[in-house]
């Protein structure tokens, strides 16, 4: 059987007696396939298929059902298959010799109708026109640096003409199934030569290169043993995902001594995972000596040693001479596929146009990568990111892409080493960017990575800001910056504006990471967008530094992991460790004015004290990550507009409209700005008002959060708080948005409030200073007793809240029907006027995580009706009949004047998910654990 991808034979065959001269079938992969011209149907099986008559022009005469099928080839012709009149003006004998042109190729009906043509089978093979309309036009287009374009897949069609070509453009060659490891060598050779910019940098600590790594551990393929490397060594670095499959063998202390021994792995080989043996082979059959593997050159017991290494990846990676990209595949054990005898089928597809002339599809490495599982890890990233060379193996083919070029099996351009690969073969699929040694735009790389990094899967949430570090040490010495739980200080107010503008509504890809402050992106799950990608449009004359200057204000302070002073996050004397930052950097300048970042006083800000106090409980502040600490403007709001337009409701389900922002209703329903919110469930716990920081501002609002709004007006970039205790203590980040500024009258009286002294963290802090509050208050209490639909019996006593009078809290008791008693308290209460008198309770249970969620309204004759709902960490699993409640009032009760209406508070939403994380661990637990540890 020839070793091509597919063969079309012209043979009579019968099947189950009906006989069919000059059947069309196709031997595809070794094995007999019969095709209608759109469904391939494997031969053999047990079922019945529709069979089809043609006539010597290839069209349909006659077709039926024939079951339980048997083929018998009786004679091959091939000469029946020839362009159609429509192709031949291509031209294919031209090759690759030939003008950028678009070309027709008829109606879909003339191609589906023509498959005895082979370029019209493979198009239509390829667009699977069953879904068009048939008399839909079909064009083509010969791309002088790609092939033939304008079919539905990213892939070019292609020549197969390596050995005539005279240009790499539009040509292909043949890929045979076990890789040359010649050709490998090649490459490198190639880029050594001619490429100065993928030049490996020093490594190890040495008096030229004083923050190089201390100790650089490599494993010796000559000698089978684990080795310290010396400076100005040539090693080989090795990027693959581990999946479930756990190294057998790891470096640890207890083994360290063996393995270091001379023929010290020659034990291990046979239980170290198929990529890491390929790897080993490999890099012995390319004349090189030495490989760094994460597993076995980092001991794995020892912090000290992982955090060294860790906290340097990026000098492991864009010291190698070369990474290996293991892309196949799911696990450490799936191997590098084309390097072993067997190990890979060749997947290339490859159809004789005419007598000589064969075509093939060529894609470019990132349409490779897309289906990989290796661009879905976290960990994996960097290395590409870092990396200066790369070796690529992916399901169907092995690519050499460094910072100037990129070669492949299948294309010519190593033959043509200085022609450049057009952007266009690049710029698709999961593309990466290398991270640039000299970065002109240190600010715009922080955005794009992050946005490709928040994407990626964790096995361990803990690791959100490991996996990275690397690139955030490469970008920090870029920017000359120091680091803060992953944000960059020297321009802190534009590292903490971060959201997702693509969320999912799949619930586990939303939430909090509780290992880290929610004021970092590390603390939340999802895809993360970052206003410096916005920043040069929206500064004034694109000056960020004068917008620094000028549209900040909030000096920042923090607190150490364990307590002590607040400190400045960044100051002129920090700055000095990192170097002085020149006229192109982007950062705070120490300023003769005296304000901590250099900025233009505000004069409002003159007379208010900026400094943090020092004495706050040691419970709160004891964490092991940072908290910030700031005195800021706040405004309060009443209410969400949900995407759909309708008031924020609680769902029926986890599935929560997400992909759109929320808009900011203020007083009288007022359109005040909006707010992506970081995990739309989290509503359901939150006080009423809403109350949001301002940050900063900006003098036009361009398209921030992807709803296509453009408009000539200042706003405020504004975070959304949760407070965690009746003494707004303790709060989290629970969104960004933005507030315009002509809409502050809008915000509950007074507006825009006095400075508050915030500490944000995982539970960012308050201390209490001058808040008015214009809610008249309710004296008195309400108590009540009702029957939920199971029989059981509520009693509970409610009290208003002490400045908004729609709020209320309380404390009762349930006796179910079986005769269990449990005290409960009442953690949220609502009523909304503006709907009807809509009620909404969370009853939590002490030392419980189930909850009760009623939902309902109140009728003039103040009887409560409407659906309990059960809630296990507030995740609703189960709806109960309507119940009645019956409310007697003790004391004041709410009047309905007119003006109450501005304060009108709207149902909302679910609240903390209760999502197990991809380690089998619970954030809930993981909270717990962090504060018993606090």
């Amino acid at each position: 059987m020839p070793s091509i991808f597919t063969k079309r034979l012209s043979c009579d065959v019968a099947w189950a007696g009906w006989q069919i001269p000059k059947a069309i079938l196709e031997i595809d992969e070794g094995e007999i396939l019969w095709t209608d011209g759109r469904l391939k149907h494997r031969l053999g099986n047990q079922r019945a298929y529709m069979a089809e008559k043609w006539d010597a022009d290839g069209n349909i005469t006659d077709r039926g059902l024939v079951p339980n099928v048997l083929v018998t080839l009786l004679d091959e012709d091939t000469s029946r298959f020839k362009l159609c009149d429509v192709c031949q003006k291509l031209d294919l004998s031209a090759t690759n010799n030939r003008k950028a042109a678009k070309y027709s190729l008829g109606t879909v009906s003339r191609i589906t109708g023509n498959l005895l043509c082979p370029f019209c089978r493979t198009v239509a093979k390829i667009h699977n026109f069953q879904d068009e309309d048939s008399t839909e036009q079909v064009f083509i287009e010969w791309n002088l640096k790609q092939g033939f374009r304008g079919l539905r897949n990213a892939d070019n069609l292609v020549f197969l003409n390596e050995e005539t070509s005279a240009s790499p453009y539009g040509s292909a060659r043949r890929v045979q199934p076990q890789i040359d490891p010649a050709l490998i060598k090649k490459w490198l050779l190639l880029c050594e030569r001619l490429h100065e910019a993928c030049t490996p940098v020093p490594v190890i600590k040495t008096l030229e290169n004083p923050s190089g790594l201390e100790i650089l551990r490599c494993i010796d393929v000559q000698d089978q043993c684990i080795v310290e490397a010396a400076p100005g060594v040539r090693y080989v670095a090795l990027s693959y995902v581990w999946g479930q499959t756990v190294p057998a063998v790891r470096l640890q202390r207890d083994n360290k001594t063996q393995l270091e021994a001379k023929g010290g792995m020659l034990g291990i080989r046979q239980v170290l995972p198929r990529t890491i043996n390929d790897a080993i082979d490999l890099v012995g059959l390319i004349g090189e000596r030495y490989l760094w593997i994460d597993s076995l050159c980092l001991v794995q017991d020892d912090r000290a040693d992982m955090a060294a290494g860790i906290s340097k990846m990026d000098l492991v990676y864009q010291g190698s001479l070369f990474t290996i990209i293991a892309a196949h595949g799911e696990d450490a054990d799936a191997g590098l596929p084309g390097l072993q005898p067997g190990s890979r089928r060749v997947k290339q597809r490859i159809v004789e146009m005419m007598p000589g002339i064969e075509m093939t599809f060529s894609r470019g490495v990132y349409d490779a990568l897309t289906v990989s599982r290796h661009v879905t890890r976290g960990w994996t990233m960097q290395e590409l990111a870092l990396s200066h060379r790369t070796v690529i193996f992916c399901d169907n083919g092995i690519w050499f892409r460094c910072r100037e070029n990129c070669w492949g099996e299948d294309t010519l351009y190593d033959k043509f080493p200085t022609e450049v690969i057009p952007n266009e073969m690049l710029s698709s699929g999961s593309e990466q960017h290398f991270l640039p040694d000299k970065n002109p735009w240190p600010l715009g790389s922080f955005h794009d990575i992050l946005f490709r990094y928040s994407e990626r899967k964790l096995t361990k949430e803990s690791d959100a800001i490991n996996a990275m570090a690397g690139v955030l040490r490469r970008l920090s010495i870029q920017m000359k910056s120091g680091l803060l739980e992953g944000i960059p200080t020297t321009a802190f107010d534009i590292y903490l504006l971060f959201w997702d503008n693509f969320p999912s509504n799949d619930p586990h890809s939303l939430g909090r990471r509780y290992r880290f402050p929610s004021w970092s992106w590390a603390g939340w799950r999802g895809g993360k967008f970052t206003f410096a990608s916005y920043l040069k449009a929206l500064a004034d004359d694109g000056d960020i530094n004068a917008w620094l200057r000028t549209m900040t204000y909030i000096v920042w302070y923090k607190r150490s992991p364990g307590g002590g002073d607040p400190e400045l996050v960044w100051s002129p004397e920090s700055q000095a460790e990192h170097g002085d930052l020149g006229e192109e950097d982007i950062g705070y300048r120490f300023s003769k004015s005296g304000e901590p970042y250099g900025r233009d006083i505000d004069p409002a800000l003159k007379s208010l004290n900026t400094i943090p106090s020092a004495d706050f409980p040691k419970e709160i502040i004891d964490r092991d990550y940072h908290l910030l600490h700031f005195w800021a403007y706040t405004v309060r709001f009443p209410a969400f507009e949900a995407p759909d337009g309708k008031k924020f409701q609680i769902p029926d389900s986890l599935t929560v409209p997400a992909m759109r922002i929320y808009t900011i209703l203020g007083a009288g329903n007022a359109i005040c700005g909006g707010m992506k919110l970081d995990d739309p469930r989290f509503l359901i716990a939150m006080d009423r008002p809403y109350e949001a920081v301002l940050l900063c501002k900006a003098n036009r609002y361009q398209d921030l959060f992807a709803h296509r709004l453009n408009v000539e007006k200042p706003f405020y970039m504004v975070m959304l708080l949760e407070w965690q205790d009746p003494e707004c203590i303790v709060a989290e980040r629970r969104g960004m948005g933005f507030v315009f500024l002509d809409c502050i009258e809008h915000m509950l009286q007074p507006g825009k409030l006095s400075c508050g002294e915030k500490v944000a963290t995982h539970r960012p802090l308050l201390e209490p200073s001058v808040h008015h509050h214009s809610m008249r208050e309710i004296n008195g209490t309400w108590s009540g007793e009702g029957i939920v639909g199971d029989g059981s019996r509520i009693t509970c006593t409610f009290v208003p809240l002490s400045y908004v009078r729609e709020l209320f809290g309380g404390t009762g008791t349930l006796y179910s029907a079986d005769g269990d008693v449990k005290s409960f308290k009442v953690e949220r209460g609502v009523f909304d006027y503006d709907e009807d008198w809509a009620v909404q309770w969370v009853l939590v249970f002490p030392g419980k995580m189930d909850s009760m969620i009623f939902s309902g309204s109140m009728s003039k004759s103040k009887v409560l009706t409407g659906t309990w709902r059960l809630a296990a960490g507030r995740d609703i699993e189960e709806t109960r009949p309507g119940s009645s409640f019956v409310l007697k009032f003790e004391g004041g009760a709410p009047d309905d004047d007119d003006d109450d209406e501005q304060y009108g508070i709207d149902a909302y939403d679910i609240g903390e998910d209760d999502i197990e994380d991809e380690d089998g661990g619970d954030d809930d637990a993981d909270a717990d654990a962090d504060d018993d540890q606090g």
